[in-house]
C-alpha cells in the first residue's frame, strides 16, 4: 500500500502545520479504512521522531512512486498548530508579575489530558489538570468538580501518619479548591454539559511563594489549554499590606507581619472572587488593595491568552446545549405575571409553594412543544440587525442559522465560541424540559429585578438597603459555657461557646508546619433548617467553607494568650435558613463568646450583600443589603463582609457573571458598611460586655516552671502528674516545653484545689533543682546520677557510628544509652529498628545490652539524636 505525503515548500519552514495525507482510491471500505490508519501512522511517527517527514521514502532512499490510478482527493488535514501538545511537543511562557517569574509549561507532563499546565515561582510549582468526559449529559449547571492535593513529598517530607501515605491533614485541601473552584465555574460556556474535573497537586513548595495564587493561575491555564469553551481566561494574586504598604505576592515570610491576606481572582475586565481576611481594615484601603491586585491580574490573563494561542486546542462546541431564544419571551407572555405576584410573597416556605405550582403549570404547557409553534423562519429572530439569517436544507428540518460575517475572518476562541453560540436548534426540535427549567429560572431573574426597579421593594417587602428584623437571645442554655440564639429574618442560628485548657487546642498538619489552633469555629447546616430531608455525615465543602470564613471573621477579636489562657471552640449550629447563615453564625458566635465571658477586642458582626443584573450589560446593577436565599440564588453576586465599626475583618466575595468592576464593588462596599453598623449597634445594645463566667467554666491557674523540673513532675510513665490530677480534684495538668521553660496550665472547677495542685507542683521543683544541684547539673539532656562516670574525651560527633554502646535503662518510648563514658543519649523507639517496634521490652531490650548506635545530630535544646536504625540500613 503505497503513501505519498504532499508539502509545499512553505511547509518546510513549518513541518505539518498543514499536512495534506494523499490516500489513493481503494477497491472497498475495509481497504479504504487500513489505508487511512497507515497515513495516520506514518504522519504520527514522522512527528514523533524528527517533526520534519517531507516525503515518505523507500530503503534505498529514492521517492515512493505515486500511484497512477484515480485519487480520492485529500483524505486527511492536519493542523498540528490546533494540538500542540501532541508528543513530543513542549511549550512555556514566563512573564514578571510584581518583580516575580511566573511560568507556564504544557506538553511535558500530563499529555492524555485534555489540559495539563505545570505552573512555577520560584522554588514553588503546582500541577493542574483538565479532564472531561466523553458523553455529554442533559444538566442545568455547570458540571465542574475542582480537587487541591497538598502532597509532602513537595517539601521533603512524610506525613506523620502511622501508614505514612498523604492523606488529608487540615482543611486546607478543601479550601484552596474552593478557591479555584469559584472564579473558573462563571467562565465556562453556558450550554456546557461534559461532567469536567480540575485536578491540582503540589510538585514543590519552597515554603516562601505561596500556593493559593500559583493554583488558580495554573488551573486556568489548563482551562485556557484544554477543549473546554472558556468565555475569558482568568487569573489570581494576592494582595497584602506590609509595613503600611500594599503589596502583591508576598512572600509567607511577609504575610507574617501582614495585616490584609486578601486572595482574588478575575478576568482582565472584570473580578469574580476575592477572599481573605484582616486586622479591622478600613473600606477605603480595602478597595485600594483590589485596584492594585486586579492590575496584576490583567497582566497574567495576558499571558495565558498568549499561551492558550500557541498550545491551545480546539474548543468543543458541538455538544453546548443552548437556550433556544424565543422560549423565554414566551413563557415570559404566558406566565410572567404569575411568577411575579408568587415572588411577592414574604414567607419563604408560602412563596416557595407558590412559585412551584407556576413552574409545574410551565412544564405542562411547554414541554414537549414544538419550536415552530413559537417561531418561523419570517418571524424576527432575536438577533443584531446586520446580521445575516439563513436557511439551510430542504423541506422538514430546516436549520435556522445566524451568521456573523466577521466569524470567518476571526481566528481567536471568543470569535469560534460566539459564532458556534448563534446556532439555533431545528424549527421542529420540541423544547425539553431542561429548556424550560432553564428559561424559568432566567424568567425568575428577570421578574425579580423588575419587580424591585418598579416598586423599590424586595419579595419580603423590605427595600434595596434595608436590613431585616433582628431577635437576640443569649444565656440559653444552661450547661453550655456560652450560648446565643441570633435571628435575622427567616434566617437562625444557635451559637455555643467552649472554653479549656491547652489540651483542647485543635491540632492540624498542613505543607507549612504542624501546628494548633487555640480558638476555632465549627459550622453546621443541617437539612431541617431548610424544612428538607437529606443526608446527614460528615462536614461537607461548603460547612468548611463558611465555618472557615466566620472563624477568620471572629479572629482578630479574640484576646491572646497572655491576657486569656483558655482554648475556645465556638460552634454554630443553624436552625433555620433563608440567606447569609454564615454571616448570622459571626454575630452569634460573638455573642456566645461574650455570654461565656471572654473579654473580645470588639463586637463583631457580618453582613451578605447581593447583586441583580439585568439581560443588558449595559443596565445599572442592582445591590441589595441582607440577601434572601431566593436573591441568593437568583442574584449574580453574594458579597459577604464582617468587621467592626472600625474597619473589615474577613470579606468572600463570588460572581455568576463574567466579572464585576470595581465601581460597583466599591459601592457594595460602603452599602454593606451602614448595614454592619445598624446590626453591630443591635448587638451591642443586647450585650455590651462579656458576663462574669458560670460554674460550669473550668478556671484554669498558669504558670511557669524550670525546663530541669519537667520530668520530674511527669515521672515514669506519666505517673506522677496522673497522680497529681487524682489526688488534688483537678480536671487536667497540663505541661508544655517552651525550649526556655516548662509552662503548667492546672485546669479544675475549684480554685483552692487548683492552688493546692500548684504548690505540690513547686515541691517537685524544689527536689528537682535539688537533684540537679547535687548532681552538678545536666548533660545531654538527662540526669547525672551520683554513680555515673563524670565524662572523658570529646562529645559524640555527628554522623558518627558507635558500637557496643551500652544500654542504661529501658523506658516505654525508648532506651538511653551510653555513647561514649559520660555521655548518655535517648535512641527514640522509632529509632530501634527498622521494622516497626512496639515497646522497647517487648522487642527485648533490656539494660546492660550493647547496641550500635548513630550519632545523627542534636536537637533545638542540644540533646542527642541517635538511631540504631541508620546502623543497620547500612548494613
Amino acid at each position: 500500500l503505497s503513501v505519498a505525503v504532499a508539502v509545499t515548500p512553505r511547509q518546510l519552514l513549518f513541518p505539518f502545520r498543514r499536512c495534506v495525507v494523499v490516500v489513493p482510491q481503494k477497491d472497498t471500505p475495509a481497504q479504504q479504512v487500513i489505508m487511512g490508519r497507515i497515513a495516520f501512522f506514518v504522519v504520527f511517527i514522522s512527528m514523533v521522531q524528527s517533526f520534519s517527514l517531507p516525503v515518505l521514502q523507500t530503503p534505498d532512499a529514492r521517492p515512493v512512486p505515486v500511484p497512477t490510478r484515480a485519487y480520492r482527493s485529500v483524505f486527511a488535514l492536519l493542523d498540528v498548530a490546533s494540538s500542540c501538545t501532541t508528543l513530543g511537543s513542549t511549550h512555556t511562557v514566563s512573564f514578571e508579575v510584581a518583580g516575580k517569574t511566573m511560568n507556564f509549561e504544557t506538553g511535558r507532563i500530563g499529555r492524555q489530558a485534555s489540559g495539563a499546565v505545570v505552573a512555577s515561582m520560584a522554588e514553588s510549582m503546582v500541577y493542574s489538570t483538565v479532564c472531561i468526559d466523553r458523553e455529554a449529559e442533559p444538566v442545568d449547571f455547570t458540571p465542574l468538580r475542582v480537587d487541591w492535593f497538598a502532597r509532602y513529598s513537595a517539601v521533603g517530607q512524610t506525613i506523620g501518619a502511622f501508614h505514612r501515605r498523604d492523606s488529608r491533614g487540615d482543611d486546607t485541601e478543601i479550601l484552596v479548591a474552593r478557591l479555584i473552584d469559584r472564579p473558573l465555574r462563571p467562565m465556562i460556556a453556558e450550554g456546557w454539559q461534559h461532567e469536567t474535573q480540575v485536578l491540582t497537586h503540589v510538585l514543590s513548595y519552597d515554603r516562601t511563594h505561596p500556593l493559593e495564587a500559583l493554583s488558580i493561575c495554573a488551573a486556568s491555564a489548563a482551562m485556557a489549554v484544554s477543549t473546554v469553551p472558556m468565555l475569558k481566561p482568568i487569573a489570581g494574586v494576592e494582595v497584602g499590606l506590609v509595613d503600611g504598604i500594599l503589596k502583591v505576592n508576598p512572600t509567607k515570610q511577609e504575610q507574617e507581619n501582614s495585616t490584609l491576606s486578601l486572595i482574588m481572582a478575575g478576568s482582565k475586565d472584570g473580578i469574580l472572587m476575592i477572599e481573605g481576611e484582616a486586622d479591622f481594615l478600613p473600606e477605603e484601603v480595602m478597595a485600594e488593595a483590589l485596584t492594585i491586585g486586579h492590575t496584576a491580574i490583567g497582566v497574567i490573563c495576558d499571558a495565558i491568552n498568549e499561551f492558550a494561542a500557541a498550545a491551545g486546542k480546539k474548543k468543543k462546541l458541538d455538544t453546548l446545549h443552548l437556550l433556544p431564544s424565543e422560549l423565554l419571551d414566551a413563557i415570559d407572555a404566558a406566565f410572567g405575571a404569575d411568577l411575579e405576584e408568587a415572588l411577592q410573597i414574604g414567607d419563604k416556605q408560602e412563596r416557595g409553594k407558590a412559585v412551584s405550582g407556576v413552574e409545574a403549570r410551565i412544564r405542562q404547557e411547554f414541554i414537549g412543544s414544538s419550536r415552530g409553534t413559537l417561531l418561523t423562519v419570517n418571524d424576527d429572530v432575536a438577533v443584531d440587525d446586520d446580521l445575516e439569517v439563513a436557511v439551510m436544507g430542504e423541506g422538514e428540518g430546516d436549520e435556522v442559522v445566524v451568521l456573523d460575517p466577521s466569524a470567518d475572518e476571526a481566528e481567536d476562541e471568543a470569535s469560534e465560541l460566539s459564532a458556534t453560540l448563534s446556532l439555533l436548534n431545528p424549527l421542529d426540535e420540541e423544547y425539553t424540559a431542561l429548556d424550560v427549567k432553564k428559561a424559568t429560572k432566567k424568567l425568575l431573574v428577570r421578574r425579580l429585578r423588575s419587580m424591585i426597579l418598579r416598586t423599590g421593594k424586595r419579595s419580603d417587602g423590605r427595600a434595596v438597603d434595608e436590613v431585616r428584623p433582628i431577635s437576640i437571645e443569649y444565656d440559653l442554655l444552661p450547661r453550655a459555657h456560652g450560648s446565643s440564639l441570633f435571628t435575622r429574618g427567616e434566617t437562625q442560628v444557635l451559637a455555643t461557646s467552649t472554653l479549656g485548657s491547652k489540651a483542647m487546642e485543635a491540632r492540624f498538619e498542613n505543607l507549612d508546619k504542624l501546628s494548633a489552633k487555640s480558638f476555632y469555629l465549627q459550622y453546621r447546616f443541617p437539612p431541617s433548617s431548610v424544612g428538607e430531608v437529606g443526608r446527614v455525615g460528615g462536614i461537607n465543602r461548603r460547612e468548611t467553607g463558611h465555618g472557615n470564613l466566620a472563624e477568620r471573621a471572629l479572629l482578630p477579636a479574640v484576646p491572646g494568650k497572655s491576657t486569656f489562657p483558655y482554648s475556645i471552640r465556638a460552634e454554630s449550629l443553624v436552625t433555620e435558613s433563608c440567606g447569609s447563615s454564615s454571616m448570622a453564625s459571626v454575630c452569634g458566635s460573638c455573642l456566645a463568646m461574650l455570654d461565656a465571658g471572654v473579654p473580645l477586642k470588639s463586637h463583631v458582626a457580618g453582613v451578605a450583600m447581593g447583586l441583580i443584573l439585568g439581560e443588558n450589560v449595559a443596565e445599572e446593577p442592582v445591590i441589595l443589603t441582607d440577601i434572601l436565599g431566593l436573591e441568593d440564588a437568583l442574584g449574580t453576586m453574594d458579597f459577604k463582609v464582617a468587621g467592626n465599626e472600625t474597619g473589615i475583618t474577613t470579606f468572600q466575595l463570588d460572581i455568576k457573571s463574567e466579572g464585576l468592576t470595581l465601581p460597583t464593588l466599591k459601592k457594595a462596599l460602603v452599602q454593606a458598611k451602614t448595614a454592619r453598623l445598624h446590626v453591630l449597634k443591635l448587638m451591642r445594645e443586647a450585650l455590651d460586655s462579656p458576663r462574669k463566667m458560670k460554674a460550669t467554666i473550668p478556671r484554669i491557674l498558669e504558670f511557669m516552671v524550670p525546663d530541669n523540673a519537667i520530668g520530674k513532675i511527669i515521672g515514669p510513665k506519666g505517673k506522677t502528674i496522673q497522680g497529681l490530677i487524682d489526688s488534688h480534684g483537678v480536671v487536667n495538668v497540663n505541661l508544655e516545653d517552651t525550649g526556655s521553660g516548662g509552662k503548667v496550665q492546672v485546669e479544675g472547677f475549684d480554685d483552692e484545689k487548683n492552688a493546692e495542685c500548684k504548690e505540690a507542683i513547686m515541691k517537685l521543683v524544689q527536689e528537682a533543682t535539688a537533684m540537679d544541684a547535687k548532681a552538678g547539673g545536666r548533660r545531654g539532656g538527662r540526669r547525672i546520677e551520683d554513680n555515673m562516670e563524670a565524662p572523658k574525651g570529646p562529645p559524640p560527633e555527628d554522623g558518627k557510628t558507635y558500637r557496643d554502646c551500652k544500654v542504661v535503662s529501658v523506658l516505654p518510648f525508648g532506651v538511653f544509652v551510653e555513647v561514649t563514658p559520660g555521655y548518655e543519649g535517648l535512641v527514640h523507639v522509632s529509632e530501634l529498628d527498622s521494622k516497626r517496634v512496639e515497646s522497647p521490652e517487648k522487642a527485648g531490650f533490656k539494660s546492660g545490652d550493647l547496641v550500635d548506635v548513630k550519632m545523627l545530630g542534636r536537637n533545638d535544646k542540644g540533646q542527642m539524636r541517635l538511631s540504631r536504625r541508620a546502623v543497620l540500613a547500612v548494613e
